[in-house]
């Protein structure tokens, strides 16, 4: 932990980090004052709180990469004074991030928990000169019914997955990790697969700027909502992000990101999309108040597909965000988005586009958490030829049941337009899902966790034999060093 020598130099140094926190959902921290040795005086240090609020697995710079912020502001450098609010909640954008993270399609697999929540045990990691070594495992087995194997067809199946890993934390201010997930269906109608996940970020803070890099790997095959069969995909994502404070009420940030994005379909002779997008989206943002801010987003992004017109947009967003404690953030952002079809029968199109997320970012209570959100976007389609118009609606409560158990629950709603990119405008197909989640899991042993879980989802298309209903149950077993 970064040492200082005076309460105002730690709390202004917190100041600054929970400015950067807000927009990386990384630790919450605090500034404590402890005797010197010797007793000579008294030395203020900053204590992270290990509770991490995560969004999926793409679970931003990480507890290494602030403790490396700590140590730059501890060290000189200059920067302007910082508030914990000027900064809004998501960095640059939840749009911007999610579609920097995630490998197209939706599968009707549960995923893997983030990383974040796995128990983190207090003792040192093994340790190999500069990098810190963190194994973490996970074990999981349930009983599924109503997957999906082929357009119309749906089968039941005992799964069986394994999946060891491991975090390598590179000093003070980069992380790598490798998680492979091998898969076992007791069913013929699906192939077993093995999955492979690389995720690779850090970031610093200079002069006044914060900076962030990141760089995502993965390989699976599942089975996916828009093919109802097995897919394989493949994503390579790279994302790169600023921050500067222009005044004390005024900031200033920039990103980009670069997607590329294979499928292959599995079992039937269907073709699917291959894609490489480029985007950016930049914020201008300025409090009004402790409580108050606002803030407007301009960016835009290419879109090179594999089968059909590339695709170019520009996006307009006003953002506003309201903090009436500190226990419950909310945060809204809406406006357009012009798109362009390349060498294409459809005429240009403005769509508009929205995300609000009400949240407790630390604690509610001291046992509860939760979220509200919803997103309207826009992307192309794991589809030959289609558009991806996606409005979701989603929330999650976790509480802290006789201090070892915590009950996590999650629904929502969801609503995949497909539109054709080669005429005018035309809906070739809409999925409508309804999706509730249960998990009731207990730490043990320090560094272990088991888990039992519930995961039902009902999903109807205008499309003959994509819709279906399914549920999956089972036990899981992890551990993280």
């Amino acid at each position: 932990m970064e040492i200082f020598q005076s309460q105002r130099a730690c709390t202004d140094t917190v100041s600054h980090l929970h400015s950067v926190a807000q927009g990386f959902h990384l630790p919450v921290l605090s500034c404590h004052a402890g005797r010197a040795p010797g007793g000579a005086g008294h030395l203020h240090r900053i204590s992270v709180h290990r509770r991490v609020v995560s969004r999926g697995r793409g679970y931003g710079l990480g507890l290494c990469s602030l403790m490396f912020l700590a140590g730059a502001a501890g060290q000189g450098i200059e920067n302007p004074k910082f508030d914990s609010f000027a900064l809004p909640a998501t960095f640059p954008s939840a749009a911007f991030q999610s579609s920097a993270a995630s490998a197209p399609g939706t599968s009707q697999l549960p995923g893997l928990p983030p990383l974040a929540s796995l128990p983190f045990a207090d003792q040192k990691p093994f340790q190999m000169g500069p990098v810190n070594i963190r194994p973490h495992f996970l074990y999981r087995y349930s009983t599924s019914t109503g997957i999906q194997s082929r357009p119309g067809r749906s089968s039941d199946s005992a799964i069986q997955e394994v999946s060891p890993g491991v975090l390598l934390e590179l000093g003070d201010h980069w992380m790598l990790d490798y998680t492979p997930s091998l898969r076992f269906y007791s069913s013929r109608s699906f192939q077993d697969s093995t999955d492979h996940s690389v995720m690779f970020n850090g970031g610093t803070l200079y002069r006044g700027w914060t900076f962030g890099l990141s760089q995502g790997y993965s390989r699976s095959l599942q089975p996916l909502a828009e093919t109802a069969s097995q897919a394989e995909r493949e994503s390579f994502t790279t994302a790169i992000n600023a921050g500067y404070r222009l005044t004390s009420a005024l900031s200033l940030q920039m990103g980009a990101s670069q997607s590329i994005q294979f499928a292959r379909q599995i079992g039937t002779s269907q073709e699917l999309n291959n894609s490489r997008l480029w985007s950016s989206l930049n914020s201008l943002n300025y409090r009004l108040t402790d409580k108050w801010g606002l803030g407007l987003s301009a960016g835009g992004g290419y879109d090179d597909v594999g089968s059909g017109p590339n695709m170019a947009h520009e996006q307009v967003q006003g953002n506003i965000n309201w903090r009436p404690s500190d226990k419950l953030h909310l945060s809204f952002n809406g406006g357009a988005e012009y798109r362009q079809f390349a060498g294409s029968g459809r005429p240009d199109a403005i769509n508009p586009i929205f995300g609000m997320t009400v949240q407790s970012p630390f604690e509610l209570t001291k046992t509860t958490l939760f979220s509200i959100r919803a997103n309207r976007t826009l992307s192309s389609s794991i589809l030959q030829n289609t558009l991806n118009v996606t409005t979701d609606f989603g929330a999650t409560l976790s509480q802290r049941l006789f201090k070892r158990l915590n009950l996590a629950l999650n629904g929502g709603y969801r609503i995949d337009s497909f539109e054709s990119t080669l005429s005018s405008l035309v809906e070739t197909r809409e999925d409508r899902s309804i999706s509730f989640g249960a998990r009731l899991s207990m730490a043990f042993l320090k560094r272990a966790n088991a888990s039992v879980f519930y995961q039902g989802s009902d999903s109807s298309s205008s499309r003959a034999g994509f819709g279906y209903s399914n549920t999956q149950a089972g036990v899981e077993i992890s551990y993280r060093y």
